[in-house]
């Protein structure tokens, strides 16, 4: 037998090439994601906003489409300021058309 092709930087070479080949005949996909193009985690790229439940962090979260923070309204009226019945503000007395007598 011929031990000069048993030499470690033989073995290593012949190795090299035989690495090489194969990686060079796998498709480029084959369950690895190349990191020259933007490489993503559980399928979200890298630098982009991930979202929870379809919302972007950062982004202030509604609840039932009412954005957290703005004054929620009942009936078109803002809680906090004075409802009215019938256009006239409650807590404001009401007046009565009288005619002054100027004599």
């Amino acid at each position: 037998m011929n031990y000069k092709l048993l030499h470690p930087s033989v073995i290593t070479v012949g190795l090299f090439a035989v690495l090489l080949s194969v990686s060079s005949s796998l498709p480029a996909h084959a369950g690895a994601v190349k990191k020259a193009v933007g490489a993503s985690e559980r399928g979200v790229k890298k630098g982009v906003s991930v979202t929870v439940g379809g919302t972007k962090k950062g982004l202030r979260v509604t609840e039932g489409g009412v954005k957290k923070g703005v004054k929620v309204t009942e009936g078109g009226v803002k809680k906090g300021l004075k409802e009215t019945d019938g256009g006239i503000k409650k807590g404001v007395k009401e007046t009565k058309k009288v005619w002054n007598k100027v004599f």
